[in-house]
């Protein structure tokens, strides 16, 4: 088994919005979406699995997306002392795993909903040709200009107001269309397992990158963005679904 294809989808009460993962979109919840997702991963030699803290999500991925399941312990269910990286560990390692170490590990966030074929086949591309033999590739997008490094600023509280200034006061002093591009994380991690380990991350180096639209790389945290995805998905992505 070369690929393992691992969702993350915990549920607790103390994220940014309670159980998120279970929010839907178009009627499919965002774990479902991202079992889904990778259902298209083109290659034969692989498995998804669901890792999560909730008996019912485990129970849909085994059942409608025909996934092997993962229980989290609690240690690595709170959010906040670990990394994803140790959760797949725990899993390959501390699970009845019966099967040698995965060469690759393909990470689908519930909360990046809106990844496409073209880029699932694009990693099996590179993967496949021998061109990324180790570290790891990720996708990702330009920032907005107002959200350029160079345009960020800094906060205090003064006299009970809020005050803010220029970060990078001297960087910016370039115009807008001289200012290197900025890019942030898109929607989609594949990772050498054994890079993963030896550096302790999903985004071990070296990475390849591949660019992707900015739609593709919302990322759901905040009832704002649900929204914004919701929408975007009713207004343009559905649209081209039918």
């Amino acid at each position: 088994m070369k690929h393992l294809l691992f969702i993350p989808a915990r549920c607790h009460a103390n994220q940014s919005i309670q159980n998120k993962n279970s929010l839907a979109i178009d009627g499919v919840s965002l774990y479902m979406r991202a079992i889904r997702n990778a259902q298209k991963v083109p290659e034969e030699d692989s498995r998804i699995v669901v890792s999560s803290n909730n008996l019912e999500v485990l129970e849909v991925g085994r059942i409608h997306g025909n996934a092997s399941i993962h229980q989290r312990p609690s240690n690595l269910s709170d959010g906040m002392s670990y990394g994803i990286h140790q959760v797949v560990r725990h899993y390959v390692e501390c699970v009845d795993y019966q099967e040698p170490d995965p060469e690759w590990i393909w990470l689908f966030q519930p909360t990046s909903p809106f990844v496409t074929e073209e880029r699932l086949q694009q990693i099996s591309v590179l993967i496949n040709s021998g061109r990324v033999g180790s570290g790891s590739i990720q996708t990702i997008t330009p920032v907005f200009h107002n959200s350029h490094w160079m345009n960020q600023r800094t906060v205090w509280a003064e006299n009970g107001e809020w005050r803010t200034c220029f970060t990078f006061k001297n960087e910016r002093k370039v115009r807008k269309q001289e200012k290197p591009l900025s890019y942030q994380f898109g929607n989609m991690v594949v990772t050498r397992y054994e890079d993963m380990v030896e550096q302790g991350t999903m985004f071990a180096g070296p990475s390849y990158a591949i660019p992707v639209k900015w739609w593709e790389a919302i990322d759901i945290d905040t009832m704002d963005e649900y929204h914004l995805a919701d929408m975007v998905y009713q207004h343009y992505i559905g649209e081209t679904q039918t």
